[in-house]
């Protein structure tokens, strides 16, 4: 019982801490594939709505939201005008090997690093998970695991369960980067496992995610500008950016989704991210899988127009359930790093 309330007691902090802050997911409809990664070669015929519409109904993709009650929500009128942005041609598809990106070597410390948990120190558990904030509900919700590790002596092991209490409306269990720690421009480094027994259906679920702070004044109802998502057994990137300074509604300006390939079972995969936030064509996206580089967009928009920057959340958040009455994942390896990181900086197989 004693247990049980310190759950309880972390859950009602953070949520208060996050007052202002919601990530509902209520919808999730695939879309016909913005890009398709094949054999490591990055496909950038990408559909994207650049004419901004002066009457926000009118011409944003929809988001997909939830009530409180956590029931789907979408705006079946919007117009999603789709245009056809041109190639991007990587410069190269290799980590960047420059002098500032030179690497520290796992375990080792960086003044460029400002978040590192490996699930190694033996104090780590449900309510001491160092700088990161826990988001669960259940005592199953995080465990360590000393057999699935990608490095070192552990790794954190994420579960969710259909008859699991709604936090913010959907089922999760999720660690967060703290808010005051979130950058205009960062580097991300972890890595994720799926077990034999996770079984992907039509209903997807977030696994990553950039999560926006809305301003006052503004809806509550809209999906994180950048997530790392599943459905039918794949692996998707989604990417939204509006660049009204209020949002009344949960509808964006533009909506991407990437298609990274198909779920790996039994195995690690290594992520490294870069992200340069910006509502207009400034920003900054690199997507690093396995060391293969699937996502560039350089100076394009990639996020909201709010006066925070989006914070890292690792885990796993559903918000319907299909099939499945329970889910398992692995984390490993997590590293946050600056602007003036780098790849081998965070990532977990630095080149």
């Amino acid at each position: 019982m004693r247990q049980r309330t310190m759950f309880t007691i972390i859950i009602l902090i953070f949520l208060f801490s996050c007052s202002q802050d919601s990530d509902l997911l209520s919808e999730y409809v695939i879309l016909e594939e913005a890009a398709i990664v094949e054999s490591g070669q990055i496909k950038t015929e990408q559909t994207e709505n650049d004419d901004k519409s002066e009457t926000a109904s009118d011409n944003k993709q929809p988001d997909a939201s939830s009530s409180d009650n956590g029931d789907p929500e979408t705006d079946n009128n919007a117009d999603e005008t789709e245009n056809t942005e041109s190639t991007d041609t990587p410069s190269d598809d290799d980590p960047d090997t420059s002098e500032n990106s030179e690497t520290s070597g796992l375990g080792e410390t960086s003044d460029n690093l400002i978040l590192i948990q490996t699930f190694d120190d033996a104090n780590i558990g449900p309510v001491n998970l160092g700088d990161f904030y826990p988001e669960f509900a259940t005592d199953h919700a995080f465990s360590i695991n000393e057999t699935i590790k990608r490095k070192g002596r552990s790794s954190g092991r994420f579960e969710i369960r259909k008859t699991d209490p709604l936090i913010w409306g959907g089922t999760r269990a999720e660690i967060s980067q703290p808010q005051n720690m979130a950058l205009e421009e960062g580097w991300y480094g972890f890595s994720q496992y799926f077990p034999a027994s996770y079984t992907s259906d039509t209903t997807g679920e977030v696994i990553a995610q950039w999560h926006d702070v809305s301003d006052n004044g503004e809806t509550n109802g809209r999906s994180p500008s950048n997530a790392i998502v599943t459905s039918n057994d794949r692996l998707k990137w989604m990417l939204r950016w509006d660049a009204d300074r209020i949002m009344t509604s949960g509808q964006s300006d533009g909506l991407l989704y990437f298609d990274l390939g198909k779920i790996p079972k039994d195995q690690w995969i290594d992520w490294v991210v870069h992200i340069k936030y910006s509502f207009d064509n400034s920003g900054i996206l690199e997507v690093w899988k396995d060391g293969v580089k699937v996502i560039e967009r350089i100076n394009k928009p990639n996020s909201y127009n709010d006066r925070s920057y989006p914070y890292l959340k690792l885990g796993i958040y559903r918000w319907e359930w299909g099939q499945p009455v329970s889910r398992v994942l692995y984390i490993d390896e997590i590293r946050v790093g600056n602007g003036n990181s780098s790849y081998n900086e965070v990532s977990t197989s630095p080149q």
